[in-house]
């Protein structure tokens, strides 16, 4: 079925689809809070987050996005598929119909043409690689979502939690491990050892996949760079000498709670771990966002993290706010190359 069939075949009489552009980007944003509203009671997306992602490293916008048009021209519902890894194994698709538009097929349209999109990496991949589709960021009380999924061949594999922390008083100094510095990003503006240190730290993160050096440099300066939460002095390392031990990569501020700061990523390269350096670069990132008035801290943490990343969060205090669901559908049978264990 060619893409202008599976329109046609899905979508409701007045409805169509085209490729996402630039110009889209308000309008798919405020889809994606309505639906965050009705399902998590908060917006939570941002305008620059979707510009930042549609302009990725490798995001082909025209190939890999579209929105759907009511018939009086409002954006109805909007997805992408994320196919930029080099070695695209699991690619991930994001998309959300706006809950006035929910239950007229929409959905359904949106996995089959993910589905489709998606097939167009096997040629980009070693021949004996297994190839999974992920449908992620799926709200729990989204109830109707999960059952469309199950319908369409997906299977719930994986629970994320959005986790917080409110502050009551001034957050606890950190207790370094033995020759441990801190330093930041402001000091240490070189990208190359930092993405280096995350991508060796995240090779224990369920459904990481390995990026060359280059690319994950290469993203990484994107991604903060076009970001305006995200400030040098605020992206956190802890050395070991030269050498980056582990890193706390912060936003000073939060897409719809402007009184929260956000730990985005957190990582601790192996021959750190097991210290307390985790804990400490946590409560420090707590201590800069409450000496900048902020009143709470959030991040996402894999529920199941291979590295007890939970555990610590709720050891410093954080508490569970949200769990969000992962569904998975094999493309094409073969060896995995996502790291599972």
């Amino acid at each position: 079925m060619n893409e202008e069939a599976i329109w046609q075949a899905y979508l409701p009489a007045g409805f169509t689809a085209r490729p996402s552009t630039l110009a889209d980007a308000a309008a798919a944003t405020d889809v994606f809070n309505a639906a965050a509203i009705k399902y998590s009671g908060q917006p939570t997306f941002g305008l620059d987050q979707t510009i930042n992602f549609w302009q990725s490293p490798g995001f082909d916008l025209a190939q890999n996005s579209r929105v759907i048009l009511a018939p009086d021209g409002r954006v109805a519902a909007q997805v992408d598929v994320d196919d930029t890894p080099a070695v695209p194994v699991a690619p991930r698709v994001w998309g959300r119909v706006h809950p006035d538009y929910e239950g007229m097929g929409m959905g359904t349209a949106i996995l089959v043409w993910a589905e489709q999109c998606a097939r167009a990496v096997f040629g980009r991949v070693p021949a004996e690689a297994q190839v999974r589709l992920l449908v992620v960021g799926i709200p729990e009380t989204a109830v109707s979502t999960h059952q469309l999924l199950h319908k369409s061949g997906f299977r719930h594999v994986r629970d994320f939690y959005r986790m917080v922390i409110e502050f009551a008083h001034e957050p606890p100094l950190p207790v370094w491990p033995p020759g441990i510095t801190l330093s930041n990003m402001a000091e240490r503006p070189d990208y190359v050892p930092v993405a280096a240190a995350r991508e060796e730290a995240f090779q224990d993160h369920w459904g990481h996949v390995s990026v060359p050096l280059p690319d994950a440099v290469q993203n990484l300066r994107h991604w903060l760079e076009n970001d305006p939460l995200h400030e040098p002095d605020g992206e956190l390392l802890a050395m070991a000498g030269e050498e980056i031990a582990g890193l706390c990569l912060c936003r000073m501020g939060e897409y719809g709670d402007p009184e929260m700061g956000w730990v985005s990523v957190l990582a601790v390269r192996r021959p750190y771990r097991g210290q307390g350096l985790g804990k400490a670069l946590l409560q420090q990132s707590f201590r800069q966002f409450y000496a900048r008035g902020f009143k709470r801290a959030g991040l996402h943490v894999d529920a199941q993290s291979l590295t007890g990343a939970t555990r610590l969060y709720e050891k410093a205090g954080m508490r569970v706010q949200e769990r969000v669901m992962d569904f998975e559908k094999e493309l094409r049978p073969g060896i995995a190359m996502v790291t599972h264990s």
